[in-house]
């Protein structure tokens, strides 16, 4: 059957921030278990992970990478300097034919997918931490001043 990227979708495990940092995680879902393109299951460097995927924008110096199962892949900022502040429904993640990531046991061919069939492209979602936005007051009252029930 043919490999497909389910989700991508980002963390910040600590919600330490509101932005991309160290510690972030970005998470790719295969549609079932693949060969891990060749990465080890564990301690991926950025170079290994960047000769199996793309990115559209710079997750910038270092990251890792580990395959918690053979069909979730987690990356891992390590040092975000540099970065292109991956945004979220616009960042996304292309594997590449040279990288080798297919199905496992193998029966396709090597995978160069963004999406699925339903989602060609599959827009990062999720957050990289709380938002700096909340509700500071919230007042109600009636126009005629009579109940004190809303």
């Amino acid at each position: 059957s043919r490999l497909e990227m389910l989700s991508v979708t980002a963390c910040d495990p600590d919600k330490g921030d509101a932005f991309y940092s160290n510690g972030d995680v970005i998470t790719i879902l295969f549609s079932e278990p693949t060969n891990r393109g060749n990465l080890p299951e564990s301690g991926s460097t950025k170079s290994q992970i960047d000769a199996v995927f793309s990115f559209t924008q710079s997750l910038g110096k270092a990251y890792t990478g580990e395959w918690p199962n053979r069909s979730a892949f987690v990356i891992t900022i390590v040092d975000a300097t540099g970065n292109s502040e991956p945004t979220i429904d616009s960042f996304y993640i292309t594997s590449k034919a040279t990288g080798r990531l297919r199905d496992f046991p193998a029966v396709s061919d090597a995978a160069v997918i963004s999406g699925n069939q339903h989602n060609p492209i599959e827009y990062l979602k999720g957050e990289f931490g709380p938002s700096a936005i909340f509700i500071k007051s919230f007042r109600a009252s009636s126009p005629e001043s009579r109940s004190d029930v809303y």
